[in-house]
Formats: C-alpha cells, sequence, structure tokens
C-alpha cells in the first residue's frame, strides 16, 4: 500500500500518496463574486457530510467534481483586468518554473495557464533523501518564485496568487485521458481560441502518459 505523503485540511481537503499523479490547479489573488463563493460553500458542505459519514466516498467523488468543474467553468468567464497571466512575459516567468522543477521535484506532464488561474498535472518523484516531495511545498515554491519575479517585472507590490488550491489524484489511465483532455481545452471551452494547439500556453508530455 502507497505510503501517505501529506494528509491536511484547509479551506480543502488535501491527502497525497507516494507515486500519484496529480490534477493542480490554483488561481490569482482577487475577490471572488457570489456565485464562486457558493460553489466553494456547497463543496465545504459536501466535504463535512463525508467527514461525518453521511454520504458515501463514490457519491462524494461524482458530486465534488460536478462543483469543481463549475467553479472552474466560472473561472474561466471572468474577467481580471488588473493583472492577466496570459500576457507574454508573465506567462513565460510561470512556464519556467513548471520546467525548471521537472525531474528535481516531479515529472511535468501538462499544463495550462488561462488569464487568471493555472492547471497543473504533475507526478512528484523522490528527491535526494528519498522522499517525496509535498503537492503543498511544489505548489508553495512556485508560487514564491513567481510571485517575486512577476512583481518585480511588473513593478507591483502585494499578495499575487490565492493561498488555497485544488488538487485531485489520477485514478486510472481513462481519467487520465480525461484530464489532458479537460486541461488543454481549457482555453477553448473559454473561447480564447478555437482549438487547443492553436493556444501558446498550454504542454503536454505524451511520452509520459504510460507511467
Amino acid at each position: 500500500m502507497p505510503e501517505i505523503v501529506d494528509l491536511h485540511r484547509g479551506v480543502l481537503p488535501h491527502i497525497q500518496e507516494e507515486g500519484q499523479i496529480f490534477s493542480l490547479t490554483w488561481r490569482l489573488a482577487f475577490t471572488l463574486p457570489k456565485v464562486i463563493l457558493d460553489i466553494l460553500d456547497e463543496m465545504n458542505k459536501l466535504d463535512q457530510l463525508k467527514h461525518d459519514n453521511s454520504i458515501t466516498f463514490e457519491v462524494y467523488e461524482r458530486k465534488y467534481s460536478i462543483l469543481s468543474l463549475q467553479y472552474d467553468d466560472y473561472l474561466g468567464k471572468l474577467q481580471t483586468p488588473e493583472l492577466v497571466l496570459c500576457q507574454p512575459r508573465i506567462a513565460e516567468i510561470v512556464c519556467q518554473a513548471f520546467r525548471f522543477y521537472h525531474a528535481r521535484l516531479y515529472l511535468l506532464h501538462a499544463f495550462c495557464l488561462m488569464p487568471n488561474h493555472l492547471h497543473l498535472l504533475i507526478q512528484p518523484v523522490p528527491i535526494s533523501s528519498g522522499a517525496y516531495p509535498k503537492n503543498s511545498d511544489i505548489i508553495r515554491k512556485i508560487k514564491s518564485w513567481t510571485a517575486h519575479q512577476i512583481n518585480a517585472s511588473l513593478g507591483r507590490n502585494g499578495v499575487l496568487w490565492q493561498h488555497e488550491f485544488f488538487d485531485r489524484y489520477i485514478r486510472n489511465p481513462a481519467d487520465y485521458a480525461r484530464t489532458v483532455e479537460y486541461i488543454l481545452a481549457n482555453p477553448v471551452k473559454a473561447k480564447l481560441v478555437n482549438a487547443p494547439d492553436a493556444w501558446q500556453w498550454s504542454y503536454f508530455d505524451s511520452s509520459l502518459q504510460s507511467r
């Protein structure tokens, strides 16, 4: 049985086991409209039901997945003009960070930058000590470096990223294929481009999909 790398609960629950592939999502720091706050509230209520054993894991997983998709759909349509991740100089900084940690902390399967949030598909790998890095530590490193670089580039101060993040482990090859398709199709769904290949700020390494 795989060892647990991390188990904690912030605004959302997080559990990580060795060897898993994870879909990670986080956004820029900005005030969310009520419709998205309501979705997050439903997700928290659902998590409490699971914690109290009031619903089965299968029901929890299905409903949580639906709410996550709704959350992401609203984010994709939300206009946040103060800062746009897809501006070339900003996007290059974020993409550079993703690639820097490849093979150091994780295998980089896929990513997609959206105007106000991002999707990352990774598989954490053992570091020099033999331990697996925590997703929370990986994200902290990426957020810290990119925030410093982006703020310096734009001459701004203050918080750049939201504190919380979504994580979901990939269950099987079919789930992997669906997740990759979903990540790469995000810009099309948001009507930013007509086809996934037309989006400059996305990536998929097909050589890793069989691992």
